[in-house]
């Protein structure tokens, strides 16, 4: 009589759990060996198992599974994307405009094949309101319109004006930042024509001359004839006829 025996079914240490493949470890037997991966959303890497009289016995680590992460699928831009850092398969997250942008935000979702799925539109620098440009008397600011977040302009004195010039920045928020420069009315450089003893004027008051947009008079000195005539102050000039 002739005894045959069977070699042992490997039945125990079966790797399971959630995103293990063990499909292969199926009817292995004494000796038998087959290679447990990971599926569907969780990677990791293939281990070798080996059938030690009934029992599935790993040749090193064991198999270990994680949820994949996405790394990839987000646009470029000016973009935040913090949210989105580390987010794993099935996962949401929001893209949003960086500082400094007009606010807008997407949806985004990591599929299974590790890319990121959504739309967002694009960023657009936020602009400085125009009524919110320097202002004062003699103030123009005029290089501060159309300005975005980031740029600079320079508020100067206007026409008939003098004073400082000062550098404003658009802020991030939209909102200008600095000083508007301090300006008053120029005065006019008065001729020499009226220097003289046959003239008397109304150019003058208290050791200053008439400022942009003043007005003021000459005529001839007690003695003298000739007609009266208006000036007017287009600083630095004075106009009219003397």
């Amino acid at each position: 009589t002739t005894t045959t025996t069977m070699p042992a079914l490997c039945t125990e240490g079966i790797p399971n759990g959630i995103g293990v493949n063990s499909t292969d470890c199926a009817d292995r037997f004494n000796r038998d060996t087959c290679t447990v991966g990971c599926m569907g959303a969780y990677e990791g890497d293939a281990r070798v198992y080996y059938c030690n009289e009934g029992v599935l016995e790993a040749q090193g680590a064991s198999i270990e599974c994680v949820k994949k992460t996405c790394k990839q699928g987000l646009p470029e831009g000016p973009y935040d994307n913090s949210s989105c850092i580390g987010k794993e398969v099935g996962q949401f997250c929001v893209l949003s405009c960086m500082v400094g942008y007009i606010p807008m935000s997407g949806v985004f979702v990591c599929m299974e094949d590790t890319v990121f799925s959504g739309h967002v539109g694009t960023c657009e620098l936020m602009p400085c309101a125009e009524d919110g440009k320097p202002s004062g008397v003699g103030v123009n600011s005029t290089d501060c319109i159309g300005k975005v977040a980031g740029e600079t302009c320079v508020a100067t004195c206007g026409n008939g004006y003098e004073g400082t010039t000062e550098t404003i920045s658009c802020g991030n928020d939209g909102v200008f930042v600095g000083s508007p420069p301090s300006c008053t009315l120029r005065r006019c450089d008065l001729p020499e024509e009226l220097d003289n003893a046959s003239i008397v004027h109304t150019c003058l008051s208290d050791g200053s001359a008439v400022a942009y947009g003043q007005g003021c008079s000459a005529g001839c000195a007690t003695g003298y004839t000739g007609s009266l005539e208006d000036l007017h102050c287009d600083a630095p000039t004075l106009l009219g006829s003397i």
